[in-house]
């Protein structure tokens, strides 16, 4: 711990109000103090070397708990007791695999952050957090997302971006709620058609993928866009060569991106 005495001192400060930030001071450890903060509902502990902290579990009134980019490699049972969390970010640990009750244990979530987590695997049942507005899943080697995450139908902000994802599943189709989605480098070798009926949808980004083509429907269907970034794609050259009319009236729709 870098400096206990500060950690103490913040701490005995917060005992009546509703958030602590210890962020940013390198620690190992947490001082037991910790669980007289009952009333705490915001804890920030990002930027640290924190391993395993059994007291945050105690603190059942927390709303927004973040734990960025800390040495995690599970989540600790004793954190399923906080059943008022709302906003949870977990993203930077090693993480790799996630507890189906976790899912189970957090369904009052609108925001989760599980960027850069080394995550190869969605358990199904990411389907109980039905208040989900926003999903951060960047940076990690998911080749696939459940079919379950179709039920998510409250998401409205989802980020995929930097994963080794190839398909979607059919029930993506029913994130109407969607304003922004981030598919940036993944591996996906063609457009879902159901994207065109994503009218919330105001940013789509499916930059440096393996989009082989791109048709005249998909540039009216998503013409709705604010952005829609296309950069990278397999289909970017060939159009360049056999439809050249069609992408030099691409270029003209000030909300496409589809070159550098």
């Amino acid at each position: 711990m870098e400096d206990s005495d500060e950690v103490l001192k913040r701490i005995e400060q917060s005992k009546t109000i509703e958030t602590l930030n210890l962020s940013n001071l390198q620690l190992k450890a947490l001082p037991s103090q910790l669980i007289s903060l009952v009333h705490l509902k915001y804890l920030f502990l990002d930027n640290n070397k924190l391993i395993f902290v059994p007291e945050v579990g105690s603190l059942v009134n927390l709303e927004e708990l973040s734990i960025e980019n800390n040495e995690f490699t599970l989540i600790p049972e004793v954190y399923y007791n906080l059943k008022n969390l709302k906003s949870l970010n977990l993203s930077k640990n090693s993480l790799k695999m996630l507890s189906s009750k976790m899912f189970e244990s957090y369904q009052n979530l609108s925001i989760l952050w599980l960027n850069g987590c080394g995550l190869m695997h969605l358990p199904k049942e990411i389907r109980f957090l039905k208040f989900l507005e926003k999903l951060g899943l960047k940076d990690n080697c998911l080749p696939e997302v459940p079919e379950e995450m179709g039920e998510l139908v409250n998401l409205k902000w989802l980020n995929l971006e930097k994963n080794e994802i190839e398909i979607l599943p059919e029930s993506f189709a029913k994130l109407k709620k969607l304003k922004h989605l981030n598919l940036a480098y993944n591996r996906l070798g063609e457009i879902p058609r159901f994207f065109i009926d994503f009218k919330n949808l105001n940013i789509l980004l499916l930059r440096g993928n393996q989009i082989k083509n791109f048709t005249d429907e998909f540039a009216l269907g998503l013409s709705y866009l604010n952005k829609c970034d296309l950069r990278d794609n397999l289909f970017v050259n060939n159009l360049k060569t056999t439809n050249a009319d069609f992408f030099n009236q691409i270029l003209t729709i000030d909300n496409f991106l589809i070159q550098n």
